[in-house]
């Protein structure tokens, strides 16, 4: 992704406020482990955002915000270039609790040799009543590069992605509202540069994130707010 001349480095995606960028390339951004039904709306901030949500958010920023309900459905679709496509989505509530969850698979064979691919998404949400929410989501990808990454070799690349992320409405006190977040982020890639000769150009890679947060808002005067927040995480890679 880029926006207003920023590189995919300097642009910050976002899934319901979680944090989707990767220490190891800026290319793995695009890894949303979210099925396209359960998207209910994309916000985007154009320009520099550093100052609400972290140094590589100088070109802009990108929310993806899911759906809290969703009806049920299913879906196949089917095309040429042996393109097959299914979705499926369920809403249950019970009680006090209400689960959420989405599934879908694309795969095609490619307008060319090595340009084939496949993808897999899962996500489930589980909110406990209106102030707590447990979200769980996983992406699953195989695709060929031929040439994409020069020197005309037939490239290809796995990834994968898991995002586990809580939130919970703390409620009021002293005429603060407090809110809190926690979320864990592991992402794999194996990447060869000639699968023929895989032996000579083997790379595998795996990172993990964990991050947790609070804020605290109140009302200042009759116009206006006041809020302070607290954020703590860190971010490793395994080569």
């Amino acid at each position: 992704f880029a926006m207003r001349g920023a590189t995919f480095g300097q642009m910050l995606m976002l899934v319901d406020g979680v944090r989707l960028n990767d220490a190891q390339s800026g290319h793995h951004n695009g890894d949303i482990p979210v099925p396209l039904d359960l998207v209910e709306r994309i916000e985007v901030l154009y320009g520099p955002g550093s100052s609400l949500f972290g140094a590589d958010a100088v070109g802009g920023t990108v929310n993806i915000v899911t759906r809290r309900e969703s009806s049920e459905s299913a879906g196949l679709e089917g095309g040429s270039f042996g393109l097959a496509a299914g979705r499926a989505q369920a809403d249950v509530a019970r009680g006090a609790v209400r689960e959420s969850a989405g599934v879908s698979f694309d795969r095609s064979d490619g307008f060319m040799y090595d340009r084939d691919f496949k993808q897999a998404l899962m996500r489930s949400r589980t909110s406990f009543g209106n102030r707590t929410g447990l979200s769980v989501s996983y992406l699953w990808k195989e695709f060929g590069a031929n040439n994409f990454y020069g020197g005309n070799a037939p490239s290809r690349e796995w990834t994968n992605q898991t995002l586990v992320a809580a939130d919970h409405r703390f409620g009021e006190t002293a005429g603060w509202s407090i809110d809190g977040q926690a979320s864990y982020r592991t992402h794999g890639d194996r990447f060869l540069f000639n699968q023929e000769v895989p032996a000579l150009s083997d790379n595998r890679h795996r990172t993990h994130a964990v991050l947790a947060s609070a804020s605290g808002s109140r009302p200042v005067a009759s116009h206006g707010s006041l809020t302070l927040g607290l954020e703590g995480g860190a971010d490793w890679i395994r080569s």
